[in-house]
């Protein structure tokens, strides 16, 4: 139980390491993959909080525009699915839906489908879901994102390397071969940077001028799934699979490495780590154990800790004013969270309906 620490049955045992275990959503159903390649299903005689509401939506993914007017949904078919005020629709492709991405204007969806071997990122009109452009196609594209100022497109593949597109032009300006396999990029305030971390931990800080290598920052201690810059550059974030979110001093500029300066332990991967918009007076880190703590960047003292959701989120951040925090639950329940008192500020929230964000 993670609100009590204590256990909800006797453990399982199984010969060898369990390096996985999940719960089928809305389920009792547990199964683990030991280290022998054995998978096995377990029925555990005890209640599954993510059991007691069933939902016919699963969301396994959730972006937005920067004001939140706009989000995009995948489910667990892969089909992609867009909001906007009073209107939901499935976005139109053939293939699976895998990534997407939102220009800063709100004008523009970036979406990455997977056709077998090969993969596609076409650009489309979020308003009409029309005008659809393929800009790239080959093996292993995974996930995209806009610069800030929505000039550039990056595209990453899952064996590493990173393209950049020019949106106006619709041409790739630069390849970066050795940019390393990530989901996650964060840039810096200038735009012309960003830091990554790959597989190994080590997170890493580029050029989007040159595509060069600047500096290697520190290494996370395993694969950081999370990375954020503070906006005066002066402090990062990591967040791992190793259960840790860890935050680090820059030096000027990012031209040298990184000194640790605290770190927070969780009960699951830590996935999402965010500093507030407009001068990032807070920053954040979220865990798939359904947890997140939120900090004074000026002092990083820790202000709350809150128990979000009972079933792994997909989405967690700032809302636009700073002062507030939006999670997202792989059941499609939403919550909105005072991010220095952690109390809540709303209900759970269906996928299907329309909220307002402050």
């Amino acid at each position: 139980d993670l609100r009590s620490g204590d256990p909800k049955c006797d453990p399982i045992i199984a010969q060898g390491q369990i390096p996985m275990a999940r719960f089928r959503p809305h389920s009792n159903l547990l199964g683990t993959i030991s280290s022998g390649g054995i998978v096995r299903q377990w029925d555990l005689d005890i209640e599954n909080a993510g059991a007691r509401e069933k939902s016919g939506y699963i969301s396994t993914l959730s972006v937005f525009d920067r004001e939140r007017k706009l989000r995009v949904q995948r489910d667990r078919k892969y089909r992609g699915h867009l909001s906007r005020e009073g209107t939901r629709r499935e976005i139109p492709i053939d293939g699976k839906f895998w990534h997407a991405a939102v220009s800063p204007s709100g004008h523009e969806l970036a979406v990455v489908t997977n056709h077998g071997p090969l993969s596609r990122v076409r650009l489309m009109d979020p308003a009409s879901l029309e005008g659809m452009v393929t800009v790239t196609e080959s093996p292993g594209l995974k996930f995209v994102r806009y610069s800030p100022d929505g000039t550039d497109l990056l595209v990453t593949r899952d064996v590493g390397g990173m393209m950049i597109w020019d949106t106006v032009s619709r041409n790739m300006r630069m390849e970066i071969p050795g940019f390393p396999e990530t989901r996650k990029v964060a840039f810096s305030a200038d735009g012309k940077s960003v830091v990554a971390s790959g597989r190994d931990g080590l997170v890493t800080h580029w050029s989007l001028e040159s595509g060069e290598l600047l500096a290697e920052l520190c290494n996370h201690g395993s694969y950081a799934d999370g990375v954020a810059i503070s906006p005066d550059g002066t402090m990062l974030i990591t967040g791992g699979l190793n259960r840790k979110a860890r935050w680090w001093k820059l030096d000027p500029g990012g031209s040298g490495g990184a000194s640790l300066l605290g770190e927070a332990t969780f009960h699951g991967a830590v996935n999402w780590v965010k500093f507030s918009p407009a001068g990032g007076k807070y920053f954040m880190a979220a865990s798939r154990d359904g947890s997140l703590c939120v900090w004074e960047s000026e002092g990083m003292k820790q202000l709350c800790k809150i128990a979000a959701h009972d079933l792994p989120p997909n989405h967690a951040d700032f809302t636009p004013d700073g002062e507030h925090l939006i999670t997202i639950s792989m059941d499609a329940s939403v919550r909105i969270w005072h991010a220095p008192t952690g109390h809540p500020v709303s209900s759970s929230l269906r996928h299907d309906e329309w909220w307002e964000v402050p």
